[in-house]
């Protein structure tokens, strides 16, 4: 594994260390900052792309500041059919609305 640290969704860290760049440089150029050196910049893309790299957009939207449309929806039992079909129902809603679903289950 090249030393990647083991995750399921890859991070700049990891395209950073497969293009052999600074995480500054992965940052700047999923940025689109034109600063970065062309050739430098399609080696990130490649890591990036090798990897499966997508930018985190709930982060991106908290450290911009600007504001992330979320709701949560806290189930008694996610294994009974009625409680699932309310959560998938839900998601479906929310996902073309581009509305963030958080789900948590609770005994009570």
């Amino acid at each position: 594994m090249n030393g990647r640290r083991s995750h399921t969704r890859p991070t700049l860290v990891d395209v950073a260390e497969i293009a052999g760049v600074s995480f500054k440089t992965v940052s700047r150029v999923v940025n689109g900052v034109a600063t970065v050196d062309p050739v430098l910049a399609e080696r990130v893309r490649e890591a990036a792309a090798e990897i499966g790299y997508r930018p985190n957009q709930m982060a991106a939207a908290l450290k911009s500041g600007s504001s992330t449309a979320m709701i949560g929806l806290v189930i008694k039992d996610i294994s009974n059919e009625f409680y699932a079909a309310i959560t998938q129902g839900t998601a479906e809603v929310a996902a073309e609305r581009g509305v963030q679903l958080i789900t948590a289950s609770s005994p009570e």
